[in-house]
């Protein structure tokens, strides 16, 4: 038995040793795995495509070498410019492995682009001046490199007729290198006197063949000369006559002889643009021909303005005489350019139509139809009280707008009236815009208002554009929010339009740390404030001290205060301020009726930088019949040129009866 066992014991060792060398055979007939790969590279865009080459595998596991990896057997990959070692690791399916790495240069072979500001041609007069407009250069993975721009090529001589080349090259830090771009400056000979010809209007005192110097007899110093001023609405190089005055002598003037008579027989309205920096009423008559005739208009002193003569003549003149002193000993260099005839607004009346429901269905000579939402309707929604109408229609909030516009009005016809007036229907929230002609009063109404078949009676103060109306000769109604809007009769009336003159003084400093003067009313509205017709200084209401501003609101109407343009040389651009007030409400505002403050960062007066606006308060349907204060906060505009003509600070109750008091108004800068 104990062999037996024994035999046994040697017949299943010899089994396991069998079984163990069997095992270490199957593993050496595995093929061997080898790992490999090739690529390609997209050069424009980084991309690169592996091929895989690895055989006697299965698995397979990519580090592609910036912190991203793949299983997928031919992987595609899009670098950034830079080196990558990409590693394939290849595995077969008993686990045996094999790796294989490659490094991968991407290169930057983008070239960077070269872009030149201003004309590629450009033509000058010999002795006239010569400034590169500028250029820039941007590469995709340099950026801006306008400050490596190489620029060569010749050197324009201005006293030397000729054409010369300027060349711009630039290379990104791969030596890349941009197209090269070339701007062609052509000097011109130009006569010292251009070939008399006929004179007639428009006169633009281009040199376009016409002597002007001897079409004028006036006794100013008279001459053409390249535009010195280039700004505002005149800010095209182009030729102007100069006109020095003379201070020992009164009643000087440009007299232009007109080989084409003027005929005012239909259009009655010259134009021209003024320079001057100094306020200055101006004169300009027409002689030789009719009875003479004239019209005066005021020049705000503000740079380059655009001045309308109205002509109240049917009959033909041949002489042109501007006056610029009006008759008084003034000296000064003035300029002037682009002399016109235009077609003149009819009269209007106070209490006469602009556009009523009695106009027919066709838009008259007076209104511009802005935007392709302004059409008109001779019924809505089956109401024909007021038929036809004018109907705005626009899309989204701040989309495109429609205006019903009313340009080419006789300019400063505003001043005469105090109300703007018009009916309006809407079935939306809708907000409207009203400019004249370029700051816009915004209020909102909402359809439902008490009025008959839903219609509601606006009238504007003109005194909410008391820096507008003296010189304008348009206005616009505009819709911006998504909805439409009806609107009808259309109207100027009372007498006497723009805000009430701040009584003549001193404006008291602001007190130490503040912006603002006379916040709390003290002093009344004594240099400080401008008070809209409706708000006065209240001496029975105050929240300290004895006075306070009183705002008597009116139904279908703004009513506010405002301290224009203060702080000047002291407001710093993208600073922080505070704005604080006291605030009392008589009660409810009633539907449709709200608060709203604002601050405007203003440009140099009289400059081309337009105000930067920043909303307090908008929209605020109830104050507190209790005094509470108010607090906000602005950032001013972000350049130093946007602050330059100081701060601005406005408050207005709309379309309610509500009477506000505000006392203690306080700006300063946030701590």
């Amino acid at each position: 038995m104990k062999q037996l066992l024994k035999k046994v014991k040697q017949i299943s060792m010899l089994l396991l040793v069998i079984s163990l060398i069997g095992c270490e055979n199957d593993d050496d007939n595995y093929p061997k795995v080898i790992a490999g790969f090739t690529y390609t590279i997209n050069a424009d865009t980084g991309t690169v495509t592996f091929i895989n080459t690895s055989v006697n595998t299965r698995n397979y596991f990519w580090s592609f070498g910036d912190g991203t990896s793949s299983t997928e057997i031919n992987p595609i990959k899009t670098y950034s410019t830079g080196e990558y070692l990409v590693t394939l690791k290849a595995t077969n399916v008993a686990g045996a492995s094999d790796t294989f790495e490659s490094l991968i240069v991407i290169s930057d072979v983008g070239a960077p682009i070269i872009t030149l500001l201003g004309d590629t041609t450009m033509n000058i007069m010999v002795g006239e001046p010569f400034t590169d407009p500028g250029y820039t250069a941007t590469d995709d993975e340099d950026g801006d490199i306008t400050a490596n721009i190489v620029v060569a090529g010749d050197a324009v001589d201005v006293n030397t007729a000729g054409t010369y080349i300027i060349t711009y090259n630039v290379s990104d830090a791969a030596g890349n290198a941009a197209t090269q771009r070339t701007r062609t400056v052509i000097v011109a000979e130009v006569a010292l006197t251009c070939p008399e010809t006929l004179l007639g209007l428009p006169i633009d005192f281009d040199c376009d063949g016409t002597d002007y110097a001897s079409k004028d007899t006036g006794d100013v110093a008279f001459e053409v000369i390249d535009n010195p001023e280039l700004s505002g609405i005149n800010a095209t190089p182009s030729k102007v006559a100069k006109l020095v005055f003379d201070a020992n002598q009164q009643w000087e003037n440009m007299n232009l002889n007109l080989d084409t008579p003027i005929s005012f027989a239909t259009d009655k309205s010259v134009k021209l643009k003024l320079f001057s920096s100094t306020a200055r009423a101006v004169k300009l008559k027409f002689e030789t021909g009719g009875a003479d005739v004239e019209d005066d208009q005021n020049h705000t002193g503000s740079g380059w303005e655009e001045l309308t003569f109205t002509i109240a003549s049917a009959d033909s003149y041949s002489n042109l005489i501007l006056f610029v002193d009006g008759g008084s000993d003034t000296s000064g260099t003035f300029y002037v350019d682009d002399i016109e005839q235009v077609a003149s607004a009819p009269p209007v009346a106070s209490g006469d139509y602009l556009y009523a429901t009695s106009e027919t269905v066709t838009i008259p000579s007076l209104i511009d139809n802005w935007g392709s939402g302004t059409t008109i309707v001779s019924d809505y929604s089956g109401d024909a009280t007021y038929n036809p109408s004018i109907q705005l229609t626009s899309g989204t909030e701040w989309g495109d707008v429609s205006a019903l516009a009313f340009t080419e009005m006789e300019a400063g016809i505003l001043s005469n009236y105090s109300t703007l007036e018009f009916k309006i229907k809407t079935t939306d929230y809708t907000t409207i815009r009203v400019k004249v002609p370029e700051n816009e009063i915004t209020f909102q109404i909402a359809d439902g208002t008490p009025l008959a078949n839903g219609w509601v009676q606006m009238s504007l103060p003109l005194s909410n554009w008391s820096n507008e109306v003296a010189t304008a000769n348009q206005f616009a109604i505009l819709e911006f929010g998504a909805g439409t809007i009806l609107i009808t009769d259309v109207m100027l009336s009372g007498d006497g339009g723009g805000v009430t003159p701040p009584p003549s003084g001193d404006c008291p400093a602001p007190p130490a740390g503040e912006l603002l003067s006379n916040g709390d009313f003290e002093a009344g509205d004594v240099g400080c404030w401008q008070f809209f017709p409706g708000t006065s200084i209240s001496t029975t209401v105050n929240n300290g001290g004895s006075k306070s501003a009183e705002i008597q609101g009116t139904t279908g109407a703004a009513v506010g205060l405002k301290q224009e343009r203060f702080a000047a040389g002291i407001l710093l651009p993208n600073t922080s301020y505070t704005v604080s007030f006291d605030i009392i409400a008589s009660g409810a505002f009633g539907e449709g009726g709200v608060f709203k403050a604002f601050t405007f960062s203003e440009g140099a007066d009289g400059g081309t930088v337009a105000a930067t606006q920043h909303i307090l308060a908008d929209g605020v349907t109830s104050l507190a019949t209790t005094w509470e204060k108010k607090t906000y906060t602005f950032t001013t505009a972000a350049n130093a040129n946007q602050v330059e003509g100081g701060l601005s600070f406005y408050m207005e109750i709309v379309n309610s009866a509500v009477k506000l008091n505000v006392d203690n108004v306080v700006i300063k800068k946030t701590p």
